[in-house]
């Protein structure tokens, strides 16, 4: 019993910290997040061509590991497989999570919500990839931190922080986000203050020569 309730206490700790990544840092994982599951889903693949073309020993191997890398490397420079991959995986466990474990209607559910929102995502990018990382780090840690504290019967307590730690996600993943495109506009606009304030020297040479050259005739 004892031992039971040492794992069940990791369990909530490591759903906590989990969650509370996701709601902060959500959008920054995206890349990783989505290298990973492509790696996973070319592994799949590979694997696949490998059943069907009959290949064996140092073969398959190279195929298994081909395919996994160019999915991987694929979801990572692409922004949009990478949201997709992300927001797919943010959705689906959020929901098997909240949702009864049900491997049957609800899986299909499941899947059908987060393919959807994921196809939103590869469409519109970082602001749905911030409030779905948001949303689903809160449902994962919300209740995982009513049941350390000994809530677990009032579930509902658990959805109103799931929906406090969701919407300071979404807060904070902006404000970042925000800081980040205003620190790429300082960048540009420093960049186009150093062209300009070349171009203005080269103008002034340019009219000192003419000068001389007035002089001169």
């Amino acid at each position: 019993i004892f031992l039971a309730g040492v794992i069940k206490t990791q369990m909530l700790v490591g759903a906590i910290v989990i969650g509370l990544i996701l709601c902060i840092f959500g959008l920054r994982l995206m890349k990783l997040l989505s290298a990973v599951v492509g790696l996973l889903i070319g592994a799949g693949i590979g694997a696949l061509v490998v059943a069907i073309a009959g290949l064996e020993g140092t073969v398959s191997l190279i195929v298994l590991l081909g395919c996994g890398i160019v999915m991987a490397l694929l979801a990572f420079f692409l922004k949009r497989v990478g949201a997709f991959i992300s927001v797919f995986c943010y959705v689906f466990g959020a929901l098997m999570s909240v949702l009864p474990n049900d491997l049957g209607l609800f899986l299909i559910i499941a899947g059908a919500v987060a393919l959807a929102l994921a196809v939103v995502a590869a469409i519109y990018l970082e602001p749905i990839v911030v409030v779905v990382s948001s949303i689903a780090g809160g449902v994962l840690a919300g209740p995982a931190i009513i049941a350390l504290v000994g809530l677990d019967e009032k579930k509902w307590i658990g959805y109103i922080v799931a929906v406090i730690l969701a919407a300071l996600g979404v807060l904070i993943q902006l404000l970042m986000q925000s800081g980040k495109i205003k620190k790429k506009e300082k960048m540009h606009s420093q960049k186009v203050k150093e062209e300009e304030s070349r171009e203005s020297e080269v103008e002034k040479a340019r009219m000192i020569l003419d000068d001389g050259e007035v002089l001169v005739d």
